[in-house]
């Protein structure tokens, strides 16, 4: 019997942070008071965000309808928002075709909007081009196009950097980390998983810092780094517990739950699976209930092997078979509420192969080609390989050689065509890895010279530098002369100036008094010849009075 394995809980940062710090009551709440197409479309997204990662399809119906409201507004930033979160909805649902045709939508909306230079801040534009090309990249990610992946997120922590958002650049590093995990190349995953640590924890981005680690932890649980996985499993927990973010607890819980699954200690594990499950039931979580409720099965079904190796087939077919059913049946149900076609063929073929060991060859059978239709349906070929390998061992069991024959060549075909795809794969991804490691060493050597020339460029820039401040100095101090030699002159011509208004003034009295010599010698003068005149005057009578006697003393 093919038992499944442990499913590991990772998450692609360009789809995170989803969580809204409203519930969805108060968010219904909000939408029977709006009044505003503007309230309509926030209430919208934020009620589909609430509903992405557990029920893609609700969470598709109210983005579909925000739309609605972002194109009767004409608002082109929130017409790229909408149409980029239905394409993560869509992806959400394995959808990738309609996830691909919504975000190159967005593109085209970014596109016209710079184009036309609307009144949309070409900032903002930029910032949602940079988170649309990361989630492109998650989407070629998920189908194994890591080539296409990476040069989607390199060009999205580009862009992110051009507009300074170190918050949207550590999602798309970690992104990178996690190709680089699924490329085998562990030493790139962890310098990209740190570094987006490093900025988040910079930033102060608590949720960010714990998928961070759960994602390091991710990287030393495909090392089986025994000392390490459940050291950073746990330091993610202990940060979104402190922040209480739920969906995050439950993934770190089934990672823990995983990492003792590996470690053989099954009683560690169902304690853990158990315990993100009561978290999943509280947020109606049931991608991640059907999840670790499969996990549940498969412990129990490895359970019952054991105890049949060791004698006790009783217990293992009274008791661990059949709960080891029931948790496929409940994983099975969870499934097909949310239309997980993946759950659906895993669970379906543990079904019936377990049906297969409890001697029930109808119902094996009927489960088994149950797994065998969907598998075809979305053409898994390991899973349709697992179907004939279910069918091979019913068949055996219940005597019928020929389809059991039948079966197992199919069985073998498909093994060795995976085998083959598995090497060609290896192949790529090894080739991958030595062209970035080479495209790396080239950048390398390419920074080594652009920092040679740098600092040539640094050197003669400072020698110029130098140059410009002996110049800048011999001219301060060629001003500070002028300065100096203008301030004497202008002391000196207002001491002029004081000593001309002064002589001036000098003058005046000067005049002045001269003025009043001139005047006073006048006055002197004029008594004087007054004097004269009567002197004169006086004389005259005189000589005339002698000559008067002098005439008398003839007579």
């Amino acid at each position: 019997m093919s038992k499944g394995l442990s499913i590991l809980f990772f998450s692609l940062c360009s789809f995170c942070g989803i969580a809204q710090s409203k519930s969805l009551a108060a968010l219904f709440g909000d939408l029977k008071n709006a009044k505003h197409d503007t309230t309509f479309y926030t209430v919208y997204i934020d009620i589909g965000k609430c509903y992405q990662k557990f029920n893609a399809d609700s969470a598709l119906y109210y983005h579909v309808k925000a739309k609605v409201y972002a194109d009767k507004i004409k608002d082109d930033l929130m017409m790229g928002e909408a149409a980029r979160l239905i394409g993560v909805d869509y992806f959400f649902k394995r959808d990738y075709d309609k996830a691909l045709i919504s975000l190159n939508e967005v593109l085209a909306i970014i596109a016209r909007a710079v184009k036309t230079k609307g009144k949309v801040s070409f900032s903002k534009l930029k910032e949602l081009k940079a988170a649309c090309i990361g989630n492109i990249g998650t989407i070629y990610f998920s189908q194994d196009h890591f080539n296409k992946a990476l040069d989607h997120y390199f060009m999205a922590i580009k862009l992110s950097e051009e507009i300074g958002d170190h918050k949207l650049k550590a999602k798309n590093e970690g992104n990178v980390g996690l190709v680089y995990t699924k490329l085998g190349n562990y030493a790139k995953a962890l310098e990209y998983n740190f570094m987006a640590l490093k900025t988040n924890e910079e930033i102060g981005d608590n949720p960010a810092q714990a998928l961070n680690l759960g994602n390091i932890g991710l990287v030393y649980h495909y090392q089986k780094d025994y000392s390490k996985i459940l050291a950073y499993y746990f330091k993610a927990l202990q940060i979104d517990e402190e922040i209480g973010n739920k969906n995050g607890i439950s993934r770190h819980l089934g990672n823990i739950g995983g990492a003792y699954q590996m470690l053989n200690n099954n009683a560690e594990a169902v304690k853990y699976y158990f315990k993100a499950i009561k978290i999943d039931e509280e947020l109606g979580n049931k991608s991640g209930i059907e999840s670790h409720l499969g996990n549940l099965g498969v412990i129990c079904t490895l359970q019952a092997d054991s105890a049949i190796k060791k004698g006790n087939k009783l217990y293992a077919y009274k008791v661990k078979y059949p709960r080891a059913l029931k948790y496929y049946f409940e994983a099975l149900k969870m499934s097909d509420q949310i239309n997980y076609k993946q759950g659906q063929i895993v669970n379906s073929g543990n079904i019936g192969s377990l049906y297969t060991i409890l001697k029930n060859y109808n119902l094996a059978e009927k489960y088994i080609q149950q797994s065998y239709q969907m598998a075809n349906e979305i053409g898994s070929l390991d899973d349709i390989k697992k179907a004939h390998q279910y069918f091979t061992e019913v068949y055996s069991i219940n005597n019928k050689e020929a389809l059991a024959l039948k079966h197992y060549k199919l069985f073998i075909q498909f093994r060795d065509s995976l085998n083959n795809k598995e090497n060609l794969k290896a192949n790529i991804q090894q080739e991958m890895k030595f062209n970035y490691e080479k495209k790396a060493a080239a950048d390398s050597v390419k920074t080594a010279q652009n920092q040679k020339v740098s600092r040539a460029k640094l050197k003669a820039s400072e020698a110029l530098l130098k140059q410009q401040k002996t110049t800048r100095m011999a001219l301060y101090g060629g001003l500070a002369l002028v300065i100096l030699f203008a301030g004497f002159m202008v002391n000196r011509f207002r001491v002029v100036n004081r000593q001309k208004k002064l002589i001036v003034e000098q003058k005046k009295i000067v005049d002045e008094q001269k003025l009043i010599v001139e005047e006073k010698q006048k006055e002197i003068i004029d008594s004087i010849n007054y004097a004269k005149r009567i002197q004169t005057a006086l004389l005259t009578n005189e000589k005339y009075i002698e000559r008067v006697i002098n005439k008398l003393q003839k007579k």
